[in-house]
């Protein structure tokens, strides 16, 4: 039976918000460690640290931590100059520490003579994944160009693979189980065709019926239209 106190029903009693930020005294530790870097002042560029707050010892052991960093991606990445330049910048970027932009050249360049960076040896093993995965030769140069590479060192990578027949055994090969020297780009429109299950790699009662929208997928990847008419069958 309802009653007539004011306090009924009851409220349910509120949660407790913990995901508000705890209110620390300024001076104490755990505010120091969570509030490392200081602000920057109010005539400093937004997301730079200000001159007042960094002394010369704070700037050595910043460029000390942005090389450590290099190295880290180095470590788990293989990387062109242009990329490493790319995500040190990026780094400086989000920490405020922008005034650092001359070291990243420096470091690049100390980087590029201990032969942790080889854009050309990069450059080359990127075109042969680049084959290994079935990508025409317009459709690699566009790949490799978005890894921060020359346009030179680009031409000269696919030169040496899309232009030096292949000896193939297997399944890329018309022939069972017999080697055969084939063009590079043959030999990577077969591959396209084999992963998508194109043409001669589909099912036959519906090779008639796709053929259109398979030339029309090779076309789109970059393939001549001989070379597709050749693959398709």
């Amino acid at each position: 039976m309802a009653s007539d106190s004011p306090d009924y029903p009851p409220r349910r009693a509120k949660r407790p918000n913990n995901n508000a930020r705890a209110k620390w005294p300024e001076n104490s530790a755990r505010a120091k460690r969570f509030n490392r870097r200081p602000l920057p002042a109010d005539d400093a560029p937004a997301g730079d640290a200000s001159d007042a707050t960094m002394t010369p010892q704070d700037w050595e052991k910043a460029a000390v931590r942005l090389r450590h960093y290099a190295l880290y991606y180095l470590g788990r990445f293989d990387s062109t100059s242009g990329k490493l330049s790319e995500i040190l910048l990026r780094y400086l970027n989000r920490h405020g520490l922008n005034q650092l932009r001359p070291k990243v050249a420096e470091l690049v360049a100390e980087m590029v003579q201990a032969g942790y960076i080889n854009d050309q040896r990069f450059a080359l093993r990127a075109a042969e994944r680049a084959l290994n995965a079935g990508k025409s030769r317009q459709q690699a140069n566009a790949w490799l160009l978005q890894r921060q590479l020359a346009a030179p060192q680009v031409q000269e990578a696919l030169a040496q693979l899309y232009d030096t027949p292949q000896r193939v055994v297997g399944d890329d090969s018309d022939a069972d189980g017999e080697a055969e020297w084939v063009e590079p780009e043959l030999l990577a429109a077969r591959r396209f065709a084999a992963k998508r299950r194109l043409g001669n790699y589909s099912d036959a009662q519906d090779r008639a019926h796709r053929f259109a929208k398979d030339l029309a997928k090779m076309a789109r990847a970059g393939f001549g239209y001989d070379l597709c008419r050749q693959v398709l069958g």
